[in-house]
């Protein structure tokens, strides 16, 4: 079995599965702080690097799937390097949305903010249905979602209520719910969800082996979000705050 480590980040084959990975997140609550992002590209350095059809399962270990920013390192950054932080998030998040294989997400736990962000990235989603939540926060900590970041949610929930709801309540999913509400493919019990979610990017693995079309036909699945991504305009993300209090 091929295994390889860049710090927090497990990526492993899948036995008698050739193409097939699993990257494993083991930073505890898998926040996104510089360390984390930099280990997540090195990741998939490594996956982009190798060869022939290809399907990617990301998941964790434990209660936690991801819960999103570091919340210890960001809110004590200046408004210049929060700025600059969250530009180096989105470009993770783009560059996992248009990875050239299929890629899951094996949603083992709480999923928060940047975490359930990561999850929506994925071309498929699994989730545990009988532990964990999956939110988007920002409107209960008092920041604003970016352009791209809202773009991934609009492209992702088919129900316009089901939008409102997640972006203006903050609203809790549990898998179940998450599943009924069509954020999540499937709800499955914990020891089913990484099987599940190799079955979906089975799929599509030896499609993925050409991967120049495959990688072509997912950037213009998600032309218009990749591009809010990716630029340097955070929309009003950059504006500073009135209230000193607020924690972006």
């Amino acid at each position: 079995m091929v295994e390889k480590i860049f710090g927090s980040i497990i990526v492993r084959e899948v036995p008698d599965q050739p193409g097939i990975y699993i990257l494993f997140m083991n930073a505890g609550e898998n926040k996104f702080n510089p360390t984390f992002m930099s280990n997540f590209h090195k990741a998939l350095d490594y996956l982009e690097s190798t060869k022939g059809p290809c399907g990617v399962v990301i998941t964790a270990e434990g209660k936690f799937f991801s819960t999103g920013l570091d919340l210890e390192y960001f809110p004590r950054l200046p408004q210049p390097e929060k700025i600059n932080f969250l530009r180096t998030y989105q470009r993770l998040i783009a560059r996992i949305l248009v990875l050239p294989f299929p890629t899951a997400a094996a949603i083992n736990g709480h999923a928060y903010g940047a975490g359930a962000m990561l999850s929506l990235a994925c071309d498929w989603r699994v989730m545990r249905q009988d532990r964990g939540f999956w939110c988007m926060p920002e409107v209960n900590i008092h920041m604003t979602l970016p352009p791209g970041m809202n773009g991934i949610v609009q492209n992702n929930v088919v129900s316009k209520q089901v939008y409102r709801d997640i972006v203006l309540l903050g609203k809790t999913y549990s898998g179940v719910a998450a599943a009924a509400s069509a954020i999540v493919d499937q709800s499955a019990a914990q020891e089913d969800i990484v099987k599940l979610a190799i079955k979906y990017v089975c799929q599509a693995a030896e499609k993925a082996e050409d991967r120049h079309v495959f990688g072509a036909l997912k950037r213009e699945m998600h032309k218009d979000t990749y591009g809010k991504l990716v630029q340097d305009s955070l929309g009003e993300s950059e504006i500073p705050r009135p209230n000193k209090s607020a924690k972006l």
